[in-house]
């Protein structure tokens, strides 16, 4: 016949649990504080070393003087030009009109400018100026010539 043993109550999980889960937070706990310490030695450590070493780099750095690159100046005239185009635009215009028609035979003056009073500008010729004029002389000659009076 079979063995048939009485059931045994097993324990509620909540019960096995609870230590096992109290004694794994101390842990944890335990094991952040010994971390947290052992980063706040290692800073303080680091820190004290690197200010202990600061000052044997400055007073070796003291007693050697900078390496420094000179020139000498030499005095030059400087040549250099620029061609940007522009316009310019003037302050004041004026038309200029010949009072006879004829010829441009030369121009005194650029574009732009100064000009003075009196200043000769533009040569002109006018070929039927020069023929009325020596009409108007050749009949003034005539009639000296026949003495009209």
């Amino acid at each position: 016949m079979a063995n048939i043993e009485p059931e045994k109550e097993s324990p509620r999980p909540e019960e096995t649990r609870q230590p096992a889960a109290r004694v794994n937070r101390k842990l944890i706990a335990f094991v952040a504080i010994v971390v947290v310490g052992l980063v706040i030695i290692l800073a303080w450590v680091l820190v004290r070393s690197s200010k202990s070493n600061q000052p044997l780099q400055t007073s070796a750095a003291k007693t050697q003087p900078p390496t420094v690159i000179t020139t000498s100046v030499i005095s030059q005239t400087v040549n250099k030009e620029r061609h940007l185009p522009g316009e310019l635009r003037a302050f004041q215009n004026v038309a200029i009109y010949s009072k006879v028609q004829g010829f441009v035979e030369s121009i005194n003056v650029d574009r732009g400018s100064v000009v003075k009073r009196g200043q000769l500008l533009v040569r002109m010729s006018a070929p039927e100026l020069a023929s009325h004029t020596s009409e108007g002389g050749s009949g003034s000659r005539g009639c000296d010539r026949t003495n009209c009076s």
